[in-house]
C-alpha cells in the first residue's frame, strides 16, 4: 500500500499541476472547436494551418535551435 508521505509528495502535486493545465486547455480547444468552424470554412483554416507551419519551421531555423519544434 501507498503511504501518505507519497500522496504529499512534490512530485505527485506538480504531475497533477501538468495533468490539470493539460486537460483544461484540450477541454477550452473542444468547447471552441464548433464555434471556431462555424465562423472560419476549411480553406482558411488551411491558410492558417500553412502559416503557423512555416512560421514554426522559420523560428526553429533562425533560432538555429531543433529543440523549438
Amino acid at each position: 500500500m501507498l503511504s501518505n508521505k507519497f500522496f504529499r509528495s512534490e512530485f505527485l502535486k506538480n504531475v497533477l499541476v501538468l495533468l490539470t493545465g493539460t486537460g483544461l486547455g484540450q477541454f477550452i480547444t473542444l468547447l471552441a472547436s464548433p464555434i471556431l468552424s462555424r465562423i472560419y470554412s476549411p480553406a482558411e483554416y488551411g491558410v492558417f494551418t500553412l502559416f503557423v507551419s512555416t512560421a514554426s519551421m522559420m523560428a526553429a531555423i533562425s533560432a538555429a535551435r531543433y529543440d523549438l519544434e
